[in-house]
């Protein structure tokens, strides 16, 4: 669950990334989990945490 200020914090993040042509939207059947970890000066940075995300991930044997 997000805490109160995180709903406001990745809208921006995600709008902010759309616009600047670094992520687009994605209707992919798996997805990376996000979080917010805290700064110093109590702003929120977004992390993704791509764990499940890569052990789906098939690799080619070369």
């Amino acid at each position: 669950p997000l805490l109160s200020a995180e709903p406001d914090a990745l809208k921006s993040t995600l709008n902010e990334g759309i616009s600047k042509g670094l992520i687009k939207p994605s209707n992919a059947g798996k997805a990376a989990n996000i979080l917010f970890v805290p700064k110093k000066d109590n702003s929120l940075r977004m992390c993704i945490d791509y764990r499940n995300l890569n052990s789906n991930t098939v690799t080619n044997d070369y």
